[in-house]
């Protein structure tokens, strides 16, 4: 899949080198979800992760007792997947498209495989990863204040 125009938008991509991008290029597969579809489901083995290249995806999360609610919605550019480097290797959310949805997904084992003969890869994408996270956590504790606003204890 051709990623150059994400190059300078996607924080995926924007600290790459050269020799970096081009490997994330070359391994890169164009995916594409009709609306409402599931990506990836929470608690199943995350051996990919995404650039969404066109479309939105949200993330969500259900409790035994509750309908899903979604966590973070992911657009053009957008990081999706971050379950795939850190063990246990499953996913956290579930992940489904809003709309019509082309994603650039990417091969966990074969990007962990290249880590070990580039570090600047590895710590790229781990920067990005940690920014992803710290989103994501963020979006999770405003989801609480939403559901315990009433002040509730």
């Amino acid at each position: 899949m051709n990623l150059a125009a994400w190059r300078t938008t996607s924080p995926l991509l924007t600290d790459l080198d050269d020799e970096s991008f081009a490997f994330l290029e070359d391994i890169s597969e164009e995916v594409q979800y009709p609306p409402d579809r599931v990506i990836f489901r929470v608690n199943t083995p995350a051996d990919r992760f995404f650039m969404v290249a066109e479309g939105t995806v949200a993330l969500r999360m259900a409790g035994p007792t509750r309908p899903a609610v979604t966590i973070q919605t992911v657009r053009s550019g957008g990081v999706l997947g971050l379950s795939w480097q850190m063990p246990p290797h499953l996913w956290q959310w579930t992940a489904q498209s809003i709309d019509a949805t082309t994603l650039a997904m990417f091969d966990a084992e074969t990007v962990r495989q290249r880590f070990r003969t580039s570090p600047e890869l590895e710590l790229a994408l781990m920067r990005v990863l940690a920014s992803e996270a710290l989103k994501r956590l963020q979006n999770v504790r405003l989801q609480l204040l939403d559901v315990y606003g009433d002040d509730r204890t």
